[in-house]
């Protein structure tokens, strides 16, 4: 024998409590019998008894306390719901698969009762397990970003104490993976199996296929709606993207929705970090959505926050929290390593180099360092190698390089062949269709002397002495060349504007094109991410994702560029590589699915009418109190009670 509601210790405290004032209301209330007599004997036991002192010489009618102490062991016994393995037949399972999307916070049917829809769905799955059998065991299955089974197969308050457990509401629930999850669950049981869903949606066409297994004559499948209709205006969509045409500036995007059946004004506040950008007025009519597009922002951080907030003056905007804020982030600017190689120093060089819009790491060295260090050069993005006089071999780094008069010595040998020298050279004034090159004027430059070079295969043209090639490009193994045949701190080349545009182009061909969107991530569910989308390059395998304030969160081993996560909650995290910080990921908590929290009926709504289909707000096929057990308590209670009132309470003696 088992009893489902309550322990063996529970019933005893119980038994306890409550016969103390039972035994207090008899000695207390006890009822004279009526009796003539005709002896005076009779008197003298009643003075006896009314002067007895000790409490248990008072007790003169024990049968009838102990007949009522009986009756309250087996009510209690009765209310605990005992059940015989003789009697209750074959054991049934109880499958309760409740939606944690983020949804489900939003106000339940009845504020009165439930907070949120996660608290009505919990409460009457609670319910119901309560009424199972002592032999039938239940499963809850939490559909959150990521299926989660809070219990398994268990006794019925196993279940019922499960659904008392902190449950987490976030993202997009994963219902399709609970249900097939639950039917595994029900799928080799024999005995007859309830399979009940809690929801704040309308169960679509997405879940046929895991529904059909319900079509099975021992399986019910339930489908319960939690919640009622709830305006709620909410950011569906908030991205960030460095600007193609000038990485230092961004471009956002947001879109705020409103849904509901009427209008609401409010307020779209976008910051970067705790600087405000950009604060928006709008008012949205019922199931209106409106873009907001901000181009070339000038924000120096990298994480960005969208939120929406009530007018000045009116109360707070309807529905829930969750999807009032939103986040995003940028990957950090490309970094370039350039070295310069020369024996002489070139302020001319230098400034415009370190007056470029772009994030840069200048390191100088001379022609012998670069010559004892050549693989040290591979790890730079571009190498300038600055006109040199002396006769030693010339630096050929295995990069991209810009060379200035590589034939300064006559007697140097260089990969691209040298044609002749010419005296104060005149640039050609027609255009050259070359990107480096194209729309910057350079035929008022005056030169002392150049050198014109030999072109081969696939070499190209970007100055010419009439029809003598004075500066070309050559494509090797390594890397781009832009060779220069002049020196320019012998000619006025850097005192014009040609000079800076030339070189801003030139690393602007180096550096790598902006990322674009941050790949969405949503909390609780595990995201690959691939770091080449955020512009991030991981320098280690193992890498530490942490918050704002430095807080580990969770750790991450890299396979090639990519990593897998998951993050709890809506917010910015860093990505930590050794105490460094590589970059961040913005997470988000919700989608459009999860904002939308009025009832969804459309011809995608599978058929309720389809015996595979479920049935919305049908109640437990099982009855709860269906126990032998039970019914047969109860009447021996009342009948007791009866007997005992007629025994005792009614009794005359004459």
């Amino acid at each position: 024998m088992s009893l489902l509601s309550l322990s063996w210790t529970t019933l005893a405290a119980l038994f306890a409590g409550l016969a103390l004032p039972l035994i207090a209301l008899y000695l207390l209330k006890e009822r004279r019998p009526v009796a003539l007599v005709p002896f005076a004997d009779l008197w003298l036991k009643v003075v006896r008894t009314h002067s007895a002192r000790q409490p248990w010489l008072r007790f003169r009618r024990l049968r009838s306390l102990l007949w009522q102490l009986a009756m309250l062991a087996g009510l209690l016994f009765a209310l605990a719901n005992p059940s015989f393995d003789g009697w209750s037949g074959q054991p049934r399972r109880y499958i309760a698969v409740i939606d944690a999307s983020a949804s489900m916070l939003a106000p339940s049917s009845d504020p009165q009762r439930w907070n949120t829809r996660l608290d009505e769905a919990l409460s009457q799955a609670r319910d119901e397990a309560s009424a199972l059998g002592a032999r039938d065991r239940g499963a809850l299955i939490i559909a959150g970003p990521t299926v989660r089974v809070v219990q398994s197969l268990g006794s019925a308050r196993e279940v019922a104490d499960a659904t008392r457990k902190p449950i987490t509401a976030a993202g997009a629930g994963s219902l399709k993976e609970a249900i097939s999850l639950a039917r595994t669950m029900t799928a080799k049981s024999p005995t007859e199996s309830w399979l009940r869903v809690w929801s704040d949606h309308e169960p679509r066409e997405a879940l046929r296929e895991a529904w059909e297994g319900c079509a099975h004559p021992s399986t019910t499948c339930t489908w319960t709606r939690v919640g009622g209709a709830t305006p709620n205006p909410a950011i569906t969509v908030f991205a960030a993207r460095r600007s193609r045409r000038n990485p230092a500036l961004v471009d956002l995007s947001a879109e705020v929705h409103n849904f509901s059946d009427r209008p609401i004004p409010l307020t779209l506040h976008i910051a970067s970090g705790k600087i405000p950008l950009r604060e928006i007025s709008i008012e949205l009519a019922p199931d209106e959505y409106e873009r907001v597009s901000l181009k070339g922002i000038d924000a120096s951080g990298e994480h960005f926050t969208a939120s929406i907030q009530p007018i000045d003056g009116t109360p707070s905007l309807p529905g829930v929290t969750y999807d009032d804020v939103a986040f995003a982030v940028v990957g950090p600017r490309a970094r370039l390593r350039i070295a310069r190689v020369g024996d002489r120093p070139n302020l001319f060089l230098d400034a415009v180099l370190l007056a470029l819009d772009a994030e840069l790491e200048l390191v100088s060295m001379s022609h012998e360092q670069a010559r004892r260090a050549p693989d040290h050069l591979k790890s730079f993005d571009l190498v300038v190698v600055d006109a040199s006089d002396a006769p030693a071999p010339l630096v050929l780094p295995d990069t991209t390089a810009l060379f200035f008069d590589p034939y300064a010595a006559p007697e140097r040998s260089f990969p691209i062949a040298r044609l002749r020298s010419i005296r104060r050279p005149r640039l050609s004034a027609r255009p050259v269709d070359h990107p480096l090159v194209k729309g910057i004027v350079f035929k008022d430059v005056n030169i002392a002397a150049a050198t014109s070079f030999a072109i081969g295969e696939g070499d190209r043209v970007l100055l010419k002495h009439f029809d003598e090639p004075i500066a070309v490009t050559r494509t090797t193994e390594h890397g781009e060349w832009i060779v220069i045949g002049f020196d320019p701190i012998r000619s006025d080349l850097p005192l014009r504007v040609a000079f800076p545009m030339l070189l801003s182009r030139v690393v602007e061909r180096l550096s790598p094109p902006p990322a674009g969107v941050a790949p969405r991530i949503e909390a609780g569910r595990r995201t690959a991410i691939n770091m080449r989308d955020l512009d991030l390059k991981l320098q280690a395998a193992a890498i530490t994702i942490v918050d704002e304030e430095r807080r580990p969160i969770t750790r991450a081993t890299a396979v090639g560029d990519t990593i897998e996560v998951t993050l709890p909650a809506p917010g910015i995290y860093q990505v930590v590589d050794g105490g460094r910080t590589l970059g961040r990921l913005a997470v988000m908590g919700h989608g459009r699915a999860e904002s939308d929290l009025r009832p969804a009926v459309d011809t995608t709504t599978i058929d309720t009418a389809d015996d595979a289909a479920p049935d919305e707000g049908s109640h437990a096929p099982w009855a709860a109190l269906r126990w032998p057990p039970f019914a047969v308590l109860l009447t021996l209670i009342f009948g007791s009670l009866l007997l005992e009132s007629r025994w005792f309470h009614q009794r005359r003696t004459v």
